[in-house]
Formats: C-alpha cells, structure tokens, sequence
C-alpha cells in the first residue's frame, strides 16, 4: 500500500500484522475485538483504520500474510526433497510443528475456512486464492515425482485437503504423536497408489 506525503507511521505494519494474526487465530474473526486487535497491535483505532481499513479489511491482510508464509515453508520442505515420500514428510512435519503450538492451535487458513471466510467475502477470496497457491506449489512437486498416469492438480488437492484435516484435529487438540500417525498412514496410501 503506497502512501503520500505526511508523517510516516510511527508503528511497524507487518509486525502489527504479525499480532494481529495470534488475535485472529485465537480468537476468531467475531470474537476478535478492536480493542483486543489495537491492543495487540500496539496501536490506537484511528491508526488502525488509517494503515489497514476496517475490522474486514484487516483480517484479509491477516489471512493474506498468513498465506504468504505458509506457502514459503511448503515451497522449501517441498524444494528440498529428493523424493515423493521424504517432500510430504517433511511438508507435514513442519506444518504439525506449526499446528500443535500450545497456542494458538491448527491453523489461522483452515479455521478462516470453516468459520468465517463463508459470510466475508474478503476474507473468502483470499482463502480460496490462498488454497490455490498451495494447490499450485504442491502439484508442480507431484509433476516432479509421481507418475505420469496421476493429475498432479487432483493429487494436490488431495493432499491439501488432508493438511486442512489435521489442522483442523490439532485445534480441537489431538496431539502431535497422533497427528504424525495420520501423516504416516497417509503417506502410505499416497505413495503406495502412484
């Protein structure tokens, strides 16, 4: 977002932005006050509507950052694979690590999928632009390694469909141990039918 002349923020946006995810993430977009946001944001209202919008506005920023991390670590668990199998472990393994924190839990996408994307519209398209994008990382990896019978595409939404799944267990609070079982038994399925 490009501004024009006068005074410079005197707050850091992407650090806001970063406090004002954990808000969103644990609380939920209704539950998710402006106090709670300003206060977790270091800023005053009038500072937030300037720099991000409304209450709205704000969380497709949140979701939309979000989305731009995760993407990140799936591009370099996947980047770094040698094969199938090893890509999808070590993908699954970072996003348990992420899910199963002691707070907030699972993850801020998937939570926004099932809640509150359906009656914001802004905050619906950046999660189906952000399913996309992972969609699209994740098929370019299977092109790399799985046959050529198999839609890379269709194999990808498989498997984002079943990180969305344990997501949403490990925010109703299923551990990281039986989390990885899923993953393992999974995995198997997958690399067994290609």
């Amino acid at each position: 977002m490009s501004r024009g002349p006068g005074r410079p923020r005197a707050f850091d946006e992407d650090a806001a932005l970063d406090a004002a995810i954990q808000v969103f993430w644990q609380a939920g977009y209704p539950a998710a006050s402006l106090d709670a946001l300003t206060c977790a944001m270091g800023i005053a209202r009038p500072s937030l509507y300037a720099a991000f919008g409304d209450k709205e506005a704000l969380y497709a920023r949140c979701l939309g950052r979000y989305r731009d991390h995760v993407c990140a670590f799936v591009q370099e668990a996947l980047t770094q694979a040698h094969d199938f199998e090893a890509g999808l472990s070590a993908m699954f393994d970072r996003a348990i690590l992420v899910y199963t924190k002691p707070t907030p839990r699972g993850c801020l996408l998937a939570s926004a999928a099932l809640g509150d994307a359906p009656i914001h519209p802004d905050a619906r398209a950046t999660v189906a632009r952000s399913l996309d994008a992972l969609e699209a990382i994740i098929a370019e990896f299977c092109e790399r390694f799985v046959s050529t019978r198999r839609d890379a595409r269709a194999q990808a939404r498989l498997i984002v469909t079943f990180l969305y799944g344990i997501a949403a267990r490990a925010r109703l609070g299923v551990p990281a141990r039986d989390l990885r079982q899923d993953v393992k038994h999974f995995t198997l399925v997958v690399v067994r039918t290609d």
